[in-house]
Parts: C-alpha cells; structure tokens; sequence
C-alpha cells in the first residue's frame, strides 16, 4: 500500500525504521531503531497532512483578513470567514477539509517533481 514512498527513494519497504521515514517526511531528529508499521506510516502521513493543513488555514487567514480590509466583501461571505478566523484545531471537520484538500494539492505537487511523501492512492 505505502510501497510509494520506499520506492520512489530507494528503500526496501519491509526494513524502513522510524528515522529514516521522519527524515524522509523533513522531521528530522530522533532514533527509533524498531520497524514501522503500516499503521505508524498512516500515522506520519496524516500528521503531515494536518501541519500542511494548519499553514493553509493560518496563510488563507492572513489573506482573508487582508481583503475584509481592502475590499468590499458581501457581508455574509465576511461573516462565515469571520466564523473561520480561529486557530486551525477549533474549526469543524467540514471547514477543515478546505485547508487539507489544499495540503493534500501541496504533497501531489511536491511528489509530481520528485519529492515523494506519501503515497499517492490516499490523496
């Protein structure tokens, strides 16, 4: 399932250890000398998705608060982002999925040119 990421950088899948999966996902740091499991390779990828997905929030925050002030918004458009200017982990699963479809955009585009983090079938 997860074959992608090995593949791609030249790991044999069956003996990757934890490091060399945070090195490869940018972590960096720290020795984990057992094997990982499929189940903690999900668990890197998605807390990858989700720190994409907070910057998208936090840069889509920076923008929309720019042109509420600049530009003249429809008010309820204005009142569903002003809804929205919280900190990434207190918006709902739906308002989420905004920020995570544009992380997930961001890793096909890394993996399009040679940067592979995941593997491609759950994006």
């Amino acid at each position: 399932m997860l074959q992608y990421i090995y593949l791609k950088l030249g790991y044999d899948a069956d003996k990757i250890t934890k490091e060399d999966a945070i090195t490869m996902l940018g972590e960096g740091g720290g020795v984990y000398p057992e094997l990982l499991t499929l189940e903690e390779i999900k668990e890197i990828e998605e807390e990858l998705l989700e720190r994409l997905a907070t910057l998208e929030h936090k840069r889509w925050m920076m923008w929309s608060k720019d042109v509420a002030q600049t530009a003249v918004i429809p008010s309820q458009r204005l009142e569903c982002w002003i809804k929205m200017w919280v900190p990434y982990n207190q918006l709902t699963e739906e308002q989420k999925g905004y920020s995570r479809a544009w992380a997930r955009e961001l890793i096909r585009a890394m993996n399009k040119h040679g940067t592979a983090f995941t593997d491609p079938t759950i994006l």
